[in-house]
């Protein structure tokens, strides 16, 4: 590949990436394909768990990384990735405030579509189920909000993450809704607390969707496909992130 006459040479990346979550699967599929198709950069092979605990600098040098694409969710791993004087891109939305340049979707976006939806669906009374820590929660509440308008009667919960056992979140997730009026209009903010809500609906002897219309965000592939869920709307965090270039 060349530039005005002259030869590109690739980009040295690693990405350090949330595994676990679809959405960041998806972002490391995109990030790759982009290199990949361009030539614009080549990347080093998957650093460890137990080496992304330890010396970051050293892993830097000892690889020739010159940039790095990381799902950063904490002020203080923040700082560890800026400490390493090359660029960093953040596609995390974790942070209300993030110091480093984030890549990310545009949750408040999430949040409208997910009220026009459940509008369109024919449901007048709403709920929402959010995470306390996590500014993309947050956001996503204050579109669902705001698109629903202020008459609409709107009932708010949320969870920490690993702050509760999983048997007294699912107890409170039933008792919270068993108090909502019917038919319900309920937007979660993953889609693993979406199927946890779900469950509980039909243990309330709730029918899915007619009672309550359960939308989660997330793209969880595996758990919906698991589940039998059917899905009404996608947008692939992999076609996302090919938007995300280095300069």
């Amino acid at each position: 590949m060349t530039k005005r006459g002259k030869a590109m040479i690739p980009f040295r990346v690693q990405v350090v990436a949330q595994e676990s979550l679809g959405y960041f699967r998806d972002t490391v599929l995109g990030v790759r394909r982009y290199g990949f198709s361009t030539g614009r950069m080549v990347f080093a092979d998957r650093w460890l768990d137990h080496e992304i605990e330890g010396d970051l600098k050293r892993l830097v040098k000892r690889d020739g990384i010159q940039g790095i694409v990381a799902s950063i969710h904490s002020a203080a791993q923040e700082r560890r990735f800026a400490a390493l004087g090359i660029p960093v891109v953040n596609v995390s939305n974790a942070m209300r405030r993030p110091s480093l340049p984030l890549v990310t979707q545009d949750d408040e976006a999430v949040g409208r579509l997910a009220a026009g939806h459940l509008q369109a669906c024919g449901c007048r009374v709403f709920g929402f189920w959010g995470q306390t820590a996590g500014n993309y929660s947050e956001e996503r509440r204050a579109g669902f909000r705001a698109a629903l308008g202020a008459g609409a009667t709107l009932s708010m919960n949320a969870c920490a993450d690993g702050a509760e056992s999983p048997g007294v979140l699912y107890a409170r997730m039933r008792g919270w809704l068993a108090k909502q009026a019917r038919p319900l209009g309920l937007f979660v903010v993953l889609d693993t607390y979406a199927l946890l809500l779900m469950r509980a609906a039909r243990e309330l002897g709730w029918r899915v969707p007619e009672d309550v219309a359960v939308l989660g965000a997330g793209d969880e592939d595996y758990l919906v496909e698991f589940e039998s869920v059917p899905s009404s709307s996608r947008c692939s965090a992999g076609r996302r992130s090919r938007a995300a270039r280095w300069s």
